[in-house]
């Protein structure tokens, strides 16, 4: 993110802009659209777009053909990239605004929603459908996800220039993690119902919230499991574009015991229960899944049945690699294929185990 302008200016030019706000309000409309034009490349030019953004929508809402929209344009398309950033970087400075032309990006920002958050609120809960990305204009939030105990843990902070959001909006997946405020925040919103407008009105639009869905997908792939971080980064990029998100719910049977194998699974969030079915139908329980787990590798390296029964224990968001692509994005690096394969020989030696002593345990009822 671009260095702080001094204090001092900062807040000049929220002053600056209170006072267009106060213009507005009062029906002196050219003196409120200079005054904004005037903060707008103020902060465009310290590289606070975000900041822009918010004074920006003001000025479109009064503009209404003085020009001064163009003006500003022209402003927030100048906006300094940081020494040595790279596409990524400048992705994630500036979300879905990086790389569209300027009527794409007009487009995007008459249709941004504004909105002013309270210190303690919560502005995303985790579990809940997703229906919107939010940018963050200014403020601080923290980023919580619940343990298996039920305790919330903080797992990151996000300031200035952050959004979050995305992964649900994109892929219709829960929450994988509630955002609280801790300050007051003023957010930009892009709600489901404008973004599918703005997709089909402009796929570009559509192809750089893909690019940001997958680079956050990757990031929870390499945090839920060390196993994909043997990779390299061309062979992880070729993984994310492969894996599938789906949001499963409490019940739900993902691998079934002498079916086909489906593919390989990863449990980003949840717990699933493991079981080997007996031939009368009852179960008999494995140690659960929980997040970060790998699961449904054995049935593919061995092509065959699978070995036992895995059904969600709650509401489940999981990562899914089907089994035509599981063999040229896995097993042709050596280091992953001879993880894979000590796990699948270490699952394999624990069922077997388990079953020769149900099979023993039942004997001798």
């Amino acid at each position: 993110m671009p260095a702080d302008p001094p204090a001092d200016t900062q807040v000049t030019l929220e002053v600056r802009r209170r006072a267009a706000d106060a213009l507005a309000r009062a029906g002196h409309t050219d003196e409120a659209v200079e005054r904004y034009l005037e903060v707008v490349r103020e902060y465009a030019s310290r590289g606070r777009l975000t900041r822009a953004i918010s004074v920006f929508q003001s000025l479109l809402a009064l503009d209404a053909g003085r020009g001064a929209t163009q003006l500003a344009l022209a402003a927030l398309f100048a906006v300094p990239q940081a020494p040595g950033s790279s596409d990524i970087d400048d992705l994630a400075r500036t979300p879905i605004f990086s790389g569209l032309d300027r009527d794409i990006f007009l487009s995007i920002l008459s249709t941004l929603g504004r909105r002013t958050v309270s210190p303690g609120e919560t502005i995303v809960r985790e579990g809940e459908p997703g229906d919107a990305m939010y940018v963050i204009v200014h403020g601080l939030v923290h980023v919580v996800r619940h343990a298996e105990g039920g305790e919330p843990r903080v797992v990151d902070e996000m300031e200035e220039g952050d959004f979050f959001g995305e992964m649900a909006l994109v892929s219709r997946a829960p929450r994988l993690a509630s955002v609280v405020a801790d300050t007051e925040c003023e957010l930009l919103e892009l709600d489901r119902a404008r973004f599918e407008h703005l997709a089909q009105a402009h796929p570009s639009v559509a192809e750089v919230a893909e690019r940001i869905y997958k680079t956050r997908l990757l990031t929870n792939l390499l945090r839920a499991s060390p196993l994909f971080g043997l990779l390299s980064e061309s062979a992880r990029r070729l993984l994310v574009d492969a894996f599938a998100v789906k949001a499963h719910p409490e019940g739900t049977v993902l691998l079934e015991m002498g079916e086909p194998g489906k593919g390989l699974f990863v449990l980003l969030r949840g717990a699933c229960g493991v079981f080997h079915v007996r031939e009368d139908g009852s179960e008999v329980p494995y140690p659960a899944m929980r997040e970060g787990d790998v699961f449904g590798e054995l049935s593919l390296l061995r092509d065959g049945q699978v070995t036992a029964t895995v059904r969600t224990l709650t509401p489940c968001v999981v990562l899914e690699l089907r089994r035509e692509r599981f063999d040229d994005l896995l097993l042709t690096d050596t280091a992953v294929r001879e993880r894979i394969y000590a796990l699948a020989g270490e699952r394999y030696e624990r069922t077997r185990d388990l079953i020769a002593r149900d099979t023993l345990a039942r004997r001798l009822v």
